[in-house]
């Protein structure tokens, strides 16, 4: 059963509509800043390490502890529906992945829709990658990303690949934006039980940040794209979440290609609902970190 605390988060949310605000915010033009924030906030430089360095003009942040970290390097990506930055909670779980793992987190403000589409967001991340393979050992390179910075991490890893550039060790995807193009009629039965995303404003943005690209390349739909010779993927969804009916379609193309998969998902759980600090959240970290410190054998988790 879903704790009280998750339920709150659902009602609330439904109060205040916000399912189909991305689609208003891409209607109108007017794409919410005020809400994110694309810099740390203030107390984190009280916990941790923080320098900022830059590509093509966008800022790439390096948070890792006041001691030595260890050797592992988690190249982030945020979501936020590729129009928005980071929110608060994206700061506040990368502060706790570090504390727990004592790790080092890349965290780039990569370029956003509809200003940009996925070809300055690759501009930005391919070198970005190159720059971290130059100073660490692949076998301590991680990516991970929530929701659009979900998808992000499995295409980029994808690309990668495809580019022959050697691929992280390991891909964890939060809440991964699989599929652009929105297009899983399976969604459709889950759409209901969703307070956050909206299909329709899911298919409007994909169009925006896809560009000219046909929304089903897998750069940027990478649930189209290939698996064999990536780093080891882990996915967690909740089955309040639309993205879970091509998280399952994503597990089930794996198994028919003999990737392995681990494949976690919680019941009841919405949408990125492990960086919102419930007690559902605090177990999908502790089952992140073990993944972090020390991966165990791969095996498929319903």
């Amino acid at each position: 059963m879903a704790s009280i605390k998750s339920k709150i988060y659902h009602i609330f949310f439904r109060l205040i509509n916000l399912k189909g605000s991305w689609e208003k915010e891409i209607s109108s033009g007017k794409i919410d800043t005020k809400s994110y924030r694309p810099v740390p906030p203030t107390s984190l430089y009280k916990k941790l390490k923080i320098e900022v360095s830059h590509i093509n003009n966008k800022n790439v942040y390096t948070l890792s502890p006041f001691e030595k970290p260890d050797n592992t390097i988690i190249l982030y990506l945020h979501g936020g529906g590729y129009i928005h930055s980071a929110a608060l909670q994206h700061w506040q779980f990368v502060n706790d992945i570090i504390e727990k793992c004592r790790c080092t987190v890349v965290f780039p403000d990569y370029p956003l829709a509809p200003s940009n589409t996925y070809k300055e967001v690759y501009e930005m991340l391919i070198p970005l990658y190159k720059g971290l393979l130059l100073n660490h050992n692949t076998s301590n390179i991680l990516i991970m990303g929530d929701s659009a910075g979900g998808g992000l991490s499995l295409a980029l890893s994808q690309k990668l690949k495809a580019d022959d550039i050697t691929p992280p060790s390991q891909i964890i995807l939060l809440s991964p934006w699989l599929d652009i193009s929105t297009s899983n009629p399976q969604m459709i039965a889950v759409d209901s039980k969703d307070a956050f995303l909206g299909i329709k404003g899911l298919q409007m943005i994909g169009k925006q940040y896809s560009g000219n690209l046909d929304v089903n390349n897998f750069l940027v739909s990478p649930i189209n794209g290939p698996l064999a010779g990536l780093g080891r993927i882990s996915l967690f969804i909740g089955t309040h979440d639309v993205f879970v009916a091509d998280a399952r379609k994503f597990k089930a193309k794996c198994l028919e290609e003999n990737v392995e998969i681990n494949y976690h998902e919680y019941d009841e759980m919405p949408h990125v609902w492990m960086i919102l600090g419930f007690p559902e959240s605090r177990r999908a970290i502790s089952q992140i970190v073990e993944l972090i410190n020390k991966p165990p054998e791969i095996t498929s988790v319903s």
